[in-house]
């Protein structure tokens, strides 16, 4: 498991998640061309724990709408279970000031943490991208890395851990 199967720095490949609440879903429709709004509206997206993907007209994927907790920054991260298949990095829009950014970027790192060193087919990573006027990557890239370390351990099979001839 790599590093950069969780962040990246090239912001051009990345799609934009925009997040809205509750209280902001109704600026976020006034802001929308109606091409968006109706497709924002037609999904049913009221602002809860959910990811719609707006399209533009010619069928590219333009942004995804995500609703969250204000008060829970764990909520963020919860969309990643949402997110369509094809989507291979993000970045975050919207986000409220009060959410630490580098906390975040740990949680979307763990959130998608997954036992795989063993298996043949492993799952695909969403790469958040770090903008770093906000974050320090470095930093970020050594707490998930120990952080994966660990939970790796944790979890290698006691075979290998412990061999019979021991």
């Amino acid at each position: 498991m790599f590093i950069s199967d969780f962040f990246t720095t090239d912001k051009s490949t990345a799609t934009p998640l925009y997040f809205v609440c509750d209280s902001q879903y109704a600026d976020y429709l006034a802001q929308q061309t109606p091409f968006y709004r109706l497709q924002a509206e037609t999904a049913g997206f009221k602002g809860q724990s959910q990811a719609v993907p707006i399209y533009t007209p010619q069928q590219q994927l333009h942004h995804i709408l995500c609703g969250y907790d204000a008060d829970d920054i764990n909520s963020v991260v919860a969309v990643i279970a949402k997110l369509p298949e094809t989507v291979k990095a993000v970045y975050l829009e919207n986000l409220p000031d009060s959410f630490d950014k580098s906390l975040v970027a740990h949680l979307w790192a763990n959130e998608q943490y997954v036992f795989d060193k063993y298996k043949a087919c492993q799952k695909s990573k969403v790469a958040l991208y770090l903008d770093t006027h906000f974050v320090n990557p470095e930093t970020i890239y050594r707490a998930v890395q120990a952080t994966i370390t660990g939970r790796d351990c944790v979890n290698m099979p006691a075979e290998i851990c412990h061999p019979a001839y021991m």
